[in-house]
């Protein structure tokens, strides 16, 4: 019988031992949890590919706003995605976002 191996992101490696310090669950656990609540979550979600056309606008928020790169790409994204929400716990972006008409919840 094989054994069933999964890649993890370190993103995800540091959720996972935050979870089994705040649970005391043993690693395995945790990591299949968090992992299965991660795969049932963005399913929800469409996954949109970048393209010049997203990069070049995200290098326009950039420098009309002062973004970062990776927040001027989820803003451009956002933007030609025709999204009308964007939710950030980032005030920086909030304020971009804002500025270009995007409804903003800060989470």
């Amino acid at each position: 019988m094989a054994s069933r191996h999964r890649e993890f992101t370190p993103e995800f490696k540091a959720e996972v031992v935050k979870l089994v310090i705040n649970t005391g669950r043993p690693t395995t656990v945790a990591a299949l949890a968090s992992h299965d609540h991660y795969v049932r979550a963005l399913a929800n979600f469409r996954r949109l590919d970048l393209g010049e056309e997203q990069f070049m606008h995200a290098a326009q928020l950039r420098a009309r706003h002062g973004l970062r790169t990776p927040d001027a790409l989820h803003l451009a994204v956002a933007q030609l995605a025709d999204c009308d929400q964007l939710w950030t716990n980032d005030n920086h972006r909030a304020a971009a976002a804002a500025a270009r008409g995007l409804a903003v919840n800060v989470v």
